[in-house]
């Protein structure tokens, strides 16, 4: 497990180095990357890890891998945001472990069905009951749903498939703690885990694989619904930086941004801090200090005017707020 854990982190850094390459050479769509063994070089990474990231990219889309030719950047812009890509990498990695759960279900029911004691089925019947209680009291917790498939995979009598239960829900836990869907997901599919359970007491393997079956899709509808509705997000938050781009020279506050691209202050909040990495007052700020070096740099405005086509009237406010994030008085860039 640490050495996957190394390799993800690896493989982590390696995906944004890509990213910041890309950024720092201004690289477009249709524009060639530098062969694999180039970029293993200037990233000190194997080329292993550069091939598995490219590939990873190319399978979102993001990247064209043509053979004899080179890699090609597809979607420059989604690439230069971390959070699309991640969201989109975090997705289809949910939606892949679902899948493979599927599978790993099967086999552990199978197992179960075929070997486990009677005494080995009493404890899942306890970690059953336990769902249920917390279901029915309305104390749900995902604990307890884990628990009840950990009990199921251990009376498999298989170790492998314990490790990958609860790398499984170290992985949901996230989305567990950030997103409601997912919790009210789990909620609606707590009782079919006790038909589930009962199918495996009477030995009826069918029955278990298919209420199984019930609960995985549930999950997976789950997943796209929240996909959808992230990406839905992701162009709210699109929107309101293009909002501040052509207002600049205007007030801009959080309720006018969460009016205009109409969601709900703190989650408009969270979410742009999610995409963008920054608070939405620090974003706002570095952008109106970029600005108005460029104008400064140009020489072509006094200093109180540049200040006021980046939204700040006051001159002396202006001048104290660029040498703290510049380090620099506007005078110096003039």
């Amino acid at each position: 497990m640490k050495d996957i854990a190394i390799h993800q982190s690896r493989f982590e850094e390696t995906r944004r180095a890509i990213t910041n390459y890309i950024i720092k050479h201004e690289l477009k769509d249709g524009d060639r990357l530098p062969a694999i063994a180039e970029l293993a070089y200037q990233m000190n990474v194997s080329q292993t890890i550069v091939r598995e990231v490219l590939r990873t990219l190319e399978s979102i889309d993001m990247l064209q891998i043509v053979n004899g030719r080179g890699v090609f950047i597809r979607q420059s812009e989604k690439l230069k945001s971390d959070y699309s890509v991640t969201f989109e990498l975090d997705r289809r990695y949910i939606l892949d472990l679902i899948e493979l759960r599927a599978v790993l279900d099967r086999y552990a029911i199978e197992l179960v069905i075929t070997h486990a004691t009677d005494d080995e089925i009493d404890l899942l019947e306890t970690a059953a009951r336990n769902l249920m209680v917390s279901y029915y009291s309305g104390r749900y917790e995902v604990k307890a749903d884990h628990a009840f498939h950990k009990a199921l995979y251990r009376i498999s009598h298989n170790h492998a498939l314990e490790s990958f239960l609860d790398m499984y829900y170290k992985a949901f836990s996230v989305q567990w703690d950030s997103q409601p869907m997912i919790l009210e997901s789990a909620m609606e599919s707590v009782l079919w885990h006790w038909d589930v359970f009962t199918a495996i007491k009477d030995r009826q393997l069918d029955d278990a694989l298919r209420m199984n079956n019930r609960i995985l899709e549930h999950t997976i509808a789950t997943n796209k619904k929240l996909s959808e509705s992230g990406i839905r997000a992701m162009g709210n938050v699109d929107a309101a930086l293009s909002y501040i781009d052509t207002h600049l020279a205007d007030p801009i506050s959080l309720e006018t941004l969460s009016s205009f691209v109409g969601l709900e202050r703190t989650y408009f909040s969270k979410l742009f801090h999610r995409q963008t990495g920054m608070t939405l007052q620090n974003y706002i700020i570095n952008l109106r200090m970029d600005t108005a070096q460029k104008l400064l740099q140009a020489g072509q405005l006094h200093v109180k005017e540049v200040g006021a086509r980046v939204g700040i009237q006051d001159p002396y406010y202006f001048s104290k707020l660029f040498k703290k994030v510049k380090g620099v008085p506007p005078s110096a860039c003039m």
